[in-house]
C-alpha cells in the first residue's frame, strides 16, 4: 500500500487530486487527501470529472504494478452536500453511488459528531479494548509507584477489586498504587468501618493472597503481555485475541477437550515433532501452530 499512498501524495502536489483542508482556522492548514489502512482506503477529492479520471488511472496503473486488483463492485463515491453531477463521476469511476453517514474501520462517518450513535461505537470499542488490556497486563512490581493496588493486575491473575469487590468498596484506598498501601512491617490496609463477623473470612483471604508477595524493591514497575511467551505486547497477539478468541471453535466442547488433551500429551513428552501431541489427538499434519491457524480460519 506504500506504492498507492505515494501515488495519491504524487497527484495531490500536481493537484491532479485536491483533498480538503483541515484546521484552518489555526493559520496551519493541512490538506487531507487520502486515508489509508490495510486493504481498506478513504480517498477526499473534489467533484471533478478530471479529478476523478486521475483517480480512476492512479487505481488502475497500482493494479497493473502490484498485483492486486480494486473491488469495484464493493468500492462506493460518497458525495459530500449536493453533488448535481454524480451520474457522470460515477460512469468515469465504474463504481457505486452510496450516501452518507456510512462506516470505515467499524466507525460511522459523516454522522454528526454530536450524534449518540458516533460515541457509543467508539465508547463500545475502547471499553472493549480496556477490558482486553485488564486481563491480559499483568505488573511485575518494582518500587510499586505506578501499579495500582486495587486496579491492575500484580498478584494472582486478575485484579484485587475484581477477587474482592466487598473489600475493595469498604477501602479507603481505593486509588492508592501498590507503594503506598505497603511499608516495612507489611500491608497498611485502611477501611472506612469495623468488620462485620461473617467479612473476617474476607478479610483473611486477602491477607492470604498477599502474603504471596515479597516487598517493593528499586527499578520500576514492568508491564507483562500474558499474550506473549515473552511477555513483550505485539500487534499480533492483540488483533488475534480481539478478533479470534471467541472463534466458535473455541465454544465447542468437545474441540476444547481435545485441544486440553492434546497439549497435555505434549507436556508428558510425547513426540513433538511438526506435528507433536497434536498429530496424535487430531488424526493428522497439525502442529500446535497450525491449529491455531485453523481455528483463525
Amino acid at each position: 500500500m506504500e506504492g498507492l499512498n505515494f501515488m495519491i501524495r504524487l497527484a495531490r502536489e500536481n493537484r491532479w487530486i485536491r483533498g480538503f483542508c483541515a484546521n484552518r482556522n489555526m493559520g496551519n492548514a493541512m490538506e487531507i487527501s487520502h486515508l489509508l489502512y490495510a486493504d481498506d482506503s478513504l480517498v477526499f477529492c473534489e467533484a471533478e470529472v478530471t479529478q476523478i479520471r486521475h483517480l480512476r488511472a492512479i487505481l488502475t496503473i497500482f493494479e497493473g504494478i502490484s498485483g492486486l486488483h480494486v473491488n469495484w463492485q464493493k468500492s462506493c463515491l460518497y458525495p459530500v452536500n449536493k453533488v448535481p453531477n454524480m451520474q457522470i463521476l460515477e460512469e468515469n469511476l465504474g463504481c457505486q453511488v452510496a450516501s452518507l453517514p456510512t462506516k470505515y474501520l467499524g466507525i460511522p462517518l459523516g454522522a454528526k459528531n454530536k450524534e449518540l450513535e458516533v460515541w457509543n461505537v467508539i465508547l463500545e470499542r475502547s471499553e472493549k479494548t480496556s477490558k482486553m488490556e485488564n486481563n491480559n497486563l499483568k505488573y511485575t512490581i518494582g518500587n510499586g509507584e505506578k501499579t495500582s493496588f486495587w486496579n491492575e493486575v500484580w498478584i494472582g491473575e486478575e485484579n484485587l477489586k475484581t477477587t474482592f469487590p466487598d473489600m475493595c468498596m469498604l477501602s479507603l484506598q481505593q486509588m492508592d498504587k501498590v507503594a503506598q498501601v505497603w511499608s516495612p512491617q507489611g500491608w497498611n490496609l485502611i477501611f472506612r468501618r469495623a468488620f462485620k463477623d461473617w467479612e473476617i473470612n474476607r478479610v483473611a483471604e486477602l491477607l492470604q493472597v498477599l502474603n504471596g508477595f515479597p516487598g517493593v524493591h528499586a527499578g520500576p514497575d514492568l508491564p507483562v503481555w500474558k499474550l506473549h511467551n515473552k511477555g513483550c505486547f505485539t500487534v499480533k497477539s492483540c488483533y488475534w485475541t480481539l478478533n479470534y478468541s471467541r472463534h466458535l471453535f473455541l465454544h465447542c466442547r468437545t474441540a476444547v477437550d481435545l485441544w486440553n488433551i492434546g497439549k497435555e500429551w505434549g507436556e508428558e513428552g510425547h513426540k513433538k515433532t511438526s506435528g507433536g501431541a497434536f498429530q496424535h489427538v487430531f488424526g493428522g499434519h497439525y502442529g500446535e501452530k497450525e491449529m491455531k491457524e485453523v481455528m483463525m480460519e
